[in-house]
């Protein structure tokens, strides 16, 4: 199925996702953007339901959620990688300078997605074609989250009141985003009341304040209100079922982390799996000898050559490498019967004595 959008408004969904999605690729499914359509109002100058584009993204922290007009639908969801995504925006931004009617046409088959443009009046135009991301493993409780259902009864009704809604300047919010950041902290807030300046603490010295938006008396917001956008939930696959993971195994681990991250690194089991750098070099050396990972290509990441739906198998491999006979045992009963012939011997002998007596 094809849906047809405007550059600028891919371009601008893209770019309002972006600062949400896991930022690098042990993010796993959430290093992409949910890309669904959708039908819903709310457009200026169209009072009916129209054909939407919806994104959602998450870093595991926040998450985004927004949604554009376009033409058409798609029978399922798109999980656009990141660097894709970016990839898209950049080479089709310059069209939209001279041309800001621009649009694309995007087509997805369940595995290949396909972003390209009109094509001019020699029949050319640009195309991108890129692998979409395992749906499967894409978050599912995102949009509980964004409704917050658990502030709601059955039948409709609040179970609490929520407080009233503060507006802070985005300025504001992003200037103490930039401390926490650089020292690594959380930002702590302290509200009393909508209209008054909500009190920040960073860390154990750094102290602000943000002064909220200031309204008119009569268009304050009052308690009872929720956040006006609409939420539009993507009908993704059933989740696959993960195999059981040895937590007493270091190598079953470690192909349980490169086969779902979908890349290998020694840094990344080092800090997953609490190891040093020697030992995490070993594991991958181990997992290429199990044709988990390609050979080590300098500081480049391992390519993984399996894919989620296989490490099952890859688990039962690992096992049954493992599945041998503990040599204790055997050397026990070599002694054993050592031992047993010998006595058994010299019984024999005794036995015979008397005979040649």
């Amino acid at each position: 199925m094809t849906i047809r959008i405007a550059t600028v408004k891919l371009i601008e969904l893209i770019s309002d996702l972006k600062p949400t999605t896991h930022p690098d690729l042990e993010g796993g499914a959430t290093n992409g953007i949910l890309l669904h359509t959708a039908r819903g109002y709310g457009f200026p100058g169209d009072p009916g339901q129209t054909d939407i584009l919806a994104g959602t993204s998450t870093n595991r922290l926040a998450v985004g959620h927004t949604y554009v007009e376009c033409y058409g639908q798609m029978t399922q969801p798109m999980l656009w990688p990141l660097a894709k995504a970016v990839n898209v925006c950049n080479t089709f931004r310059a069209a939209t300078k001279d041309n800001k009617d621009h649009q694309l046409h995007i087509r997805y088959d369940g595995h290949i997605v396909q972003v390209e443009e009109d094509p001019d009046l020699f029949g050319e135009g640009d195309k991108i074609e890129f692998t979409g991301g395992d749906l499967s493993k894409f978050p599912r409780g995102l949009w509980a989250v964004l409704r917050d259902d658990r502030a709601w009864e059955p039948d409709g009704y609040l179970k609490a009141a929520p407080m009233p809604r503060t507006d802070l300047p985005g300025p504001a919010v992003a200037a103490f985003a930039t401390v926490a950041k650089a020292h690594g902290g959380v930002i702590e807030t302290y509200r009393f009341h909508q209209r008054r300046a909500i009190l920040v603490q960073i860390g154990d010295r750094y102290r602000g304040a943000l002064t909220p938006a200031s309204w008119p008396d009569e268009k304050t917001p009052q308690a009872g209100r929720s956040p006006g956008g609409d939420v539009y939930e993507a009908e993704l696959p059933p989740e696959e079922e993960r195999p059981t993971v040895d937590p007493s195994s270091l190598i079953e681990q470690a192909a349980d982390l490169v086969v779902i991250a979908g890349f290998g690194s020694p840094s990344q089991l080092q800090r997953k799996l609490r190891v040093g750098f020697a030992r995490a070099a070993t594991l991958l050396d181990e997992l290429e000898l199990l044709g988990v990972v390609g050979p080590a290509d300098g500081t480049k990441s391992r390519t993984v050559l399996v894919r989620p739906d296989e490490l099952g198998g890859v688990l039962l491999k690992i096992r049954k490498k493992a599945a041998v006979t503990d040599p204790r045992p055997l050397v026990t009963n070599l002694v054993t019967d050592l031992v047993t012939g010998v006595v058994d011997g010299a019984l024999a002998e005794e036995e015979e004595e008397p005979a040649d007596a």
